[in-house]
């Protein structure tokens, strides 16, 4: 019973003495580190009452007790204490034998590396924390120890030698390039001219040249695309699509940035370079469909847009659909045509007509014919038949009650409602629709 009783006054000590020292509370912390660690000699309890009395200033008590604790353990960690002492009292040719002693032990044993440059880091000895883990990277297999060499040059503002072991450790392991990513994004901007884009882009460029490394060119991309120049990313991509043969993903991954960030003109020659392929892409299809959107969102785009260039829309539209069929597969299309021929063109009949098409594909999955009943309903308005439209409407909002079809219905449906005097009860939705679908369109 007596032991269990000891084991438990030892941790509830040990877990109020880690208590005091987060807490600032020194002094406290020290007594009960003090009185653990000369009875256990841990070397958990060795750390916690080092740290208090650096903390504390007691230099000549953080000395004896380094020189106790390195009779039981003389390790890597044990000698960046020693050096700090040193330091702290002034005595630099003692502390620089010590980390000489250090940089030693870490030649024949690499295995401290980790130990010993968190500790140097701890307490700001920057530059011994670079050659310890350059010690280690002797090793090839140790090329992972570069991510964290490359967060101690950033602290010590080298961003040369930051972005060159960033990168190095990516161009070994992919795994490591979306936390790259991550780092460097803090470094950077959206200005191509920014200094550190300038030199983070002329180390890239030069190791995709030296290097014909993948992930280093994927990297080159990614820095593209920050600052928004997509014809650069789009040449580079080309390019690595070429070389690695990655069957035009990533230009059509490429193509999808492009749209969102309204550069149509890149996105269309995304979609240009799959469809010139040919069919051995298995991009190839979604690549002619997703040509047609992009062209519309560009007409879309410009306020000046002509009739002609709708006309012309039209006509590549149905030169498509009458290539690829009329299915499940092209039935958004049709809705963008009949959308196209209403609003645009002003051609209800047509319009109609097209649309109706679409409502007769019954392989489609149910939510494309509901977006396909809104063209149709929004046709009806047009055409006058208020109460058909308000119908459709209606059929869609209850089918999609908890979605953003549903609420988009409702919004629609609303907006008839108001112009047709019933103001409480649209503004009421209205507002709730247009609020639902902005938070879940995001």
């Amino acid at each position: 019973m007596l032991p269990l009783i000891a084991l438990g006054q030892k941790n509830q000590n040990a877990q109020l003495a880690n208590e005091f020292l987060k807490n600032g509370s020194y002094t406290e912390a020290s007594e009960l580190y003090s009185d653990l660690y000369n009875t256990y000699r841990s070397t958990n309890y060795y750390q916690g009452l080092i740290e208090c009395y650096f903390s504390m200033n007691q230099i000549d008590e953080a000395e004896k007790l380094v020189k106790k604790h390195a009779k039981k353990d003389n390790n890597a960690s044990i000698l960046v204490d020693y050096a700090h002492v040193y330091i702290l009292k002034e005595e630099d040719k003692k502390a620089k034998k010590k980390f000489n002693e250090l940089f030693k032990l870490l030649e024949s044993n690499p295995q401290y590396t980790i130990s010993a440059a968190n500790k140097l880091t701890k307490y700001n000895y920057l530059e011994e924390a670079v050659k310890a883990y350059e010690i280690a990277l002797k090793d090839p297999s140790k090329s992972s120890y570069r991510f964290k060499l490359a967060r101690i040059y950033g602290q010590l503002n080298n961003l040369e030698m930051m972005y060159e072991n960033y990168l190095e450790v990516v161009k070994s392991n992919k795994a490591y390039l979306k936390n790259v990513k991550n780092m460097l994004s803090r470094t950077i901007s959206k200005d191509s001219e920014n200094a550190n884009n300038m030199l983070l882009k002329s180390i890239l460029l030069n190791k995709v040249q030296q290097s014909n490394n993948q992930n280093i060119a994927e990297l080159l991309i990614w820095l593209f695309v920050q600052e928004k120049n997509f014809d650069a990313a789009l040449d580079q991509e080309k390019a690595m699509d070429q070389k690695w043969n990655l069957n035009q993903k990533n230009v059509f991954k490429l193509a999808d940035i492009c749209r969102k960030n309204k550069a149509f003109e890149v996105a269309l020659e995304c979609y240009k370079y799959i469809i010139n392929v040919g069919t051995d892409s298995k991009y190839f299809l979604d690549a002619q469909l997703s040509l047609l959107t992009v062209n519309k969102e560009l007409l879309e785009s410009d306020p000046k847009s002509s009739k002609e260039k709708w006309k012309q829309l039209e006509i590549d539209y149905t030169k498509s659909l009458n290539n690829l069929g009329r299915t499940s597969y092209t039935i958004l299309l049709l809705r963008d045509l009949a959308a196209i021929q209403a609003f645009r063109l002003h051609d209800i009949e047509k319009a109609s007509t097209t649309i109706k098409e679409a409502l007769n594909i019954s392989s489609a999955s149910p939510e494309d014919l509901a977006e396909c009943k809104l063209i149709f309903a929004d046709i009806l308005l047009l055409q006058n038949e208020i109460w058909d439209a308000i119908l459709t409407y209606s059929q869609v909002e209850k089918a999609y009650k908890h979605d953003v079809l549903g609420h988009e219905a409702k919004f629609r449906r609303a907006k008839i409602s108001y112009f047709q005097g019933d103001f409480n009860w649209a503004k009421l939705n209205w507002m709730f629709s247009k609020i639902y679908i902005q938070i879940n369109c995001k």
